[in-house]
């Protein structure tokens, strides 16, 4: 896991400039539907509970570039964050052996999606790179 102290915590907000395009760009490509489970709640015509997730974190270095993003809904977005699930080379979802499966919510949102490919973007300039997905897996993924 990356470790962050509180000693480091004003550098890391110095570095947080993200691209105000970042976030529409992601959920445009993704047809604002959680690339995980697909949710796409909406209440009339807004939609909400999507949201445009780093892989490789900005804070870590990482880009405003849509290659880096996930749209995922709010609940897959945390654990993206929190290492509870990575993606592989193939773009399918890996839980974290140390998420808990007796409960029956982190068995339906998470352990549900052990395996499945995720949902990605038409225009395969749009899509997860891979040395993206490797900083998450080494950095962030709770391996066992």
């Amino acid at each position: 896991l990356v470790p962050i102290s509180t000693t480091r915590t004003r550098e890391i907000a110095m570095r947080l400039s993200r691209s105000p395009r970042f976030r529409s760009e992601v959920l445009g490509a993704y047809e604002h539907r959680c690339a995980i489970c697909r949710a796409s709640p909406r209440l009339g015509e807004r939609r909400f509970g999507i949201e445009a997730a780093h892989i490789h974190w900005v804070a870590e270095g990482g880009p405003d570039d849509v290659r880096n993003g996930l749209a995922l809904c709010v609940m897959h977005h945390r654990g993206l964050d929190r290492g509870a699930f990575t993606l592989t080379d193939r773009l399918r979802v890996e839980i974290s052996p140390h998420l808990h499966r007796e409960q029956e919510a982190a068995a339906e949102r998470f352990w549900s999606f052990d395996g499945c490919e995720i949902a990605v973007p038409g225009r395969s300039a749009h899509r997860p790179l891979e040395s993206f997905i490797e900083w998450h897996r080494d950095e962030v993924f709770a391996a066992g």
